[in-house]
Order: C-alpha cells, then structure tokens, then sequence
C-alpha cells in the first residue's frame, strides 16, 4: 500500500489590495498584519517588497510606537543618566550572573596554549595511552579535559604562555581522555548543566551495568 504524504496546511499569500490598505491607509505594523493573516512578520515585509510597497521610516511609524517612543522620552528627559544607570546597575555584584568575581579566561589565550609544543605533546602522551590504533588515530577522536582547561587556568592564576608552561596541573596527563567526537559532546552538556536528577543519575549507573560488556578502546 503506498503511502500518503501529510498535507502542510499553510496560509495564503496576502492581495496587494489588502496588504495596502493595512500597511499605508491603517498604518497597522507588520506584526499587527501578521497576526490577522497567519503570515510571520517577516513573510509580510517579504511581501511588502515584493509588491513593492513603500517600508515605512522612523517618522511613519504606528500610533503604538509613536506613544512607546514619547514615554522613552520622557524618561530621559527626566532622568537624562537612566541609560547609564540601566548599565552600570546592572555590572559587577549587581549582575544576576554574577560568580563571586571569578575573571574570564580569553578564548585567544587558551588558543595560545593548545598551539604551544607542549600542549600538543601532552595529547599525544593520552593518545598514545587510550587509542589502540596509535599512531593511527580515528577522525572522530578527541582528547578531553576531566577539569576544564579554562579552569586550571583560573584557579592557578596563569595569565602568560610562560605561566602556563611551568604549571604542573595543565600538563597532568590522569587529567585528559581519548573520547569520540559524540562522547565529547555528552559530556559537555552534562557539565554545563547546574544540576542533575536522582533520575538522571540512576540512569547513567543502570546504563553503565547494562553495558559494561561493550565498553572498548576507542
């Protein structure tokens, strides 16, 4: 029995005469127009273009917007620091991000150190150990950090490539793994999450019992 293709529902395209009268005589804005026609916003200014109707400037904008403008005016007429206020109260302590002033390590400086010699050195050393192919080494295999690279730097206050090379802690190799790519990637997002569930981890455990018997070198 062949099979039937599910038929997508989509919403027509907009007359020229009607998307004219909303968008030039009612001054109505492309979101208003879209949640009337069922297009997104941006399938309206598509078609906007396309029958060549003028887009609107700043001055032509819609009674809404002219009144939300006149409120953000009056504010700072009031008050001319609020945008300086709005950011400045917003940084350091005052940040919701805040993480008790920890300084973020420069992507360009960890890039630095994992093109010095020794980095290199260092993933040969674990790929040498974990990979039974060696030399040879699968594309999808990658060396991984059990603590992060960032945060030895961090913790060990490393801010030159000089710092970094006389530092026992990054060149531990019991701190790397040979994984897959996909592994890798696991893992990473299980290290970005700020908690776990009971039922998450009783997961991992039952997975780890079950499959022990396929565990292999990469």
């Amino acid at each position: 029995m062949a099979k039937t293709r599910a038929v997508v529902k989509r919403n027509p395209p907009p007359e020229r005469g009607w998307l004219t009268s909303r968008y030039i005589d009612k001054k109505m804005t492309a979101e208003e127009i879209s949640k009337e026609s069922g297009l997104t916003p941006r399938k309206i200014y598509y078609w906007l273009q396309k029958y060549n109707i003028p887009i609107r400037c700043s001055k032509d904008y819609s009674e809404k917007h002219r009144q939300t403008l006149k409120k953000a005016r009056a504010i700072l007429a009031k008050d001319p620091s609020f945008i300086e206020k709005m950011t400045t109260g917003r940084m350091g302590e005052k940040n919701p991000n805040w993480r008790g002033g920890k300084w973020k390590v420069e992507d360009s400086f960890l890039r630095k150190i994992r093109n010095c010699q020794r980095y290199l050195d260092w993933k040969d050393h674990i790929l040498k150990r974990d990979v039974s192919s060696y030399p040879k080494i699968p594309k999808n295999v990658q060396v991984h950090h059990l603590r992060s690279l960032a945060s030895i730097v961090r913790e060990n206050n490393i801010k030159t490539i000089e710092d970094a090379l006389t530092c026992d802690d990054l060149w531990d190799i019991g701190n790397g793994v040979a994984l897959t790519s996909a592994e890798h990637l696991i893992i990473t997002w299980m290290n970005r999450m700020k908690k776990h569930s009971l039922g998450f981890i009783s997961y991992i455990e039952n997975f780890i019992a079950l499959n022990e018997d396929r565990a292999k070198e990469v």
